[in-house]
């Protein structure tokens, strides 16, 4: 089997492309597989190292359904960084026209992606996101301190919560939350705070996987707990991530998701 590795902003994938023919049952076949080899393919010392798996599959909808199967072997419905990845693959390897809007397939709903800027190392991805709003508002208390956060759908479960620390609050509490029983299918946690205006610091902890270095549905879901404290419609928002930089556009209700995707490595694995 082939496989690609791509990262954006250090959240990395292995990309395996299922598109281009076969049945469904031999996808189904596979995804069974991956998902209990997620651990070990996924596994920094023993095996490729990845915070997750994408397999493509053909789509009636769009150019290629997206698998999301996170490291510990669960599914998720979509994933930010991951579907820029899977863009930058089939732009590059699929030889679809950059010039063109990509559309891609998941759980989370049709994705629209458009390639806007780059070079051979590293491409800035668009992706308007198909769906992304703001859920609840909720208060969770551990170890004596009261997170008070805002819960967000962007086709798979967030909560984000406002802290003076988000990298003291995402090792004291994030493990905690995410499995707390507020959330029967657990969810991504997002901690962040404002530098300046538009501007906002992030960590996240994600289900399935842990404490990762970036995750792009969590910063447009980061970006609208934040644009609704504060009352904002449209602008751009600039979210730090531990891997690096993203920008969450508002307009009016569209939500754009923008940041780089980059190429690391290909290879086979003997099933």
């Amino acid at each position: 089997m082939d496989f690609f590795k791509y990262e954006a902003t250090g959240n990395d994938f292995i990309l395996v492309d299922l598109s281009g023919g076969g049945n469904m049952a031999d996808v189904d076949m596979w995804l069974d597989v991956f998902q209990k080899t997620a651990p070990q393919l996924c596994n920094r010392h023993f095996g490729i190292g990845a915070d997750g798996i994408l397999v493509l599959a053909p789509s009636k909808r769009g150019f290629a359904y997206m698998h999301i199967i996170n490291a510990d072997g669960s599914m998720a419905a979509m994933c930010g960084n991951g579907i820029r990845c899977a863009a930058r693959y089939i732009y590059k390897r699929r030889v679809f026209d950059n010039r063109d809007r990509l559309l891609i397939d998941t759980a989370g709903g049709l994705q629209t992606v458009q390639f806007v800027d780059g070079d051979n190392e590293c491409w800035l991805i668009d992706v308007k996101i198909a769906k992304a709003e703001v859920v609840d508002t909720c208060r969770l208390l551990h170890q004596s301190v009261l997170y008070d956060g805002i819960t967000v759908d962007v086709g798979n479960p967030h909560a984000v919560f406002e802290v003076d620390d988000p990298v003291e609050a995402l090792n004291k509490s994030g493990a905690f939350l995410s499995n707390h029983r507020e959330f029967p299918d657990r969810a991504n946690i997002e901690f962040i705070r404002e530098v300046s205006p538009n501007l906002i610091d992030f960590t996240v902890y994600e289900r399935g996987v842990g404490p990762t270095l970036s995750c792009g549905s969590g910063c447009v879901a980061a970006a609208l707990a934040y644009a609704k404290r504060r009352q904002i419609q449209r602008g751009v928002i600039e979210i730090h991530t531990p891997g690096g930089t993203l920008f969450v556009v508002l307009d009016n209700g569209n939500v754009h998701l923008q940041g780089p995707a980059t190429f690391v490595f290909s290879g086979q694995w003997e099933a």
